[in-house]
């Protein structure tokens, strides 16, 4: 069956899903991920981002509770506020190198990250943007 039957896509966003796959390959040509697209969808376990996305909207995995494994693509610029907030099971994390922006609580309550390094192009970082993640033992910083 072909996933991409799946998706609701309208000038390179990403507006809606439809199925209920654990690991979600989102369609080339996505640039931007709209809010709340997958929030609280917690049959989702991984997700492959394509090279050209540049936004995540504001909640767009939040509370995705079996989310365990993301890989950002380096063409990404923004992650919105909430964006992965309530994701417990996430654990690898490792922000592109054009990174800019990193929205207020993006990853709050990602309690298994253990390690982060921060971009040397972030030039925002929203409050509380990793508030709860009680295993963050070790961050670096541009």
């Amino acid at each position: 069956m072909d996933e991409s039957q799946f998706y609701i896509i309208k000038n390179g966003v990403l507006t809606g899903y439809v199925g209920s796959a654990r690991h979600a390959f989102i369609p080339a040509g996505v640039r931007r991920i709209a809010p709340y697209v997958f929030a609280r969808a917690d049959y989702l376990v991984n997700i492959t981002f394509p090279e050209g996305l540049e936004s995540i909207g504001e909640g767009a995995f939040s509370g995705c509770d079996y989310l365990a494994d993301i890989s950002l693509p380096e063409s990404l610029r923004e992650i919105g506020d909430l964006a992965f907030n309530r994701c417990p099971t996430l654990m690898e994390l490792r922000l592109p190198e054009g990174l800019e922006t990193i929205g207020s609580r993006a990853f709050s309550g990602c309690s298994a990250i253990t390690s982060l390094r921060i971009p040397d192009k972030v030039k925002v970082i929203g409050p509380e943007a990793f508030f709860c993640c009680f295993e963050l033992t070790e961050l670096a910083l541009p």
